[in-house]
């Protein structure tokens, strides 16, 4: 049944992380049957997991990354623009943008404080 929905997507045209289709069957399988123990394998997006192996607890869960506690994001395509280790420096970096942006004499020195950021 899960190769026929990824067949099914891939036939929608939907983007998929390895080639789906009829012949390689056996390869999809091998694919989906090593995500519980690889969290960065993806299919159409998403991690496929079997249902029993969620309610046994069974797979692994990608570590966070420790580093970056404040990620600037894209709001249209969701892609990390930056990452800053303290939220002192994504003020910083929001300080700058709001300098340079077009209307911020419109925003009072108030409002430009870490604690509003």
């Amino acid at each position: 049944a899960t190769c026929a929905v990824a067949e099914f997507l891939s036939k929608l045209n939907y983007k998929s992380e390895i080639k789906v289709t009829p012949a390689n069957k056996q390869s999809l399988k091998a694919y989906i049957c090593q995500m519980p123990e690889d969290p960065s394998l993806l299919l159409f997006g998403y991690r496929w997991l079997y249902m029993d192996l969620v309610r046994s607890g069974k797979f692994k869960i990608q570590k966070q990354s420790t580093s970056a506690i404040v990620k600037k994001v894209c709001g249209i395509s969701q892609a990390v623009l930056a990452s800053f280790d303290t939220v002192e420096d994504a003020y910083k970096d929001w300080l700058t943008a709001i300098n340079n942006c077009v209307g911020t004499s419109q925003i009072n020195e108030t409002n430009r404080t870490i604690q509003y950021f």
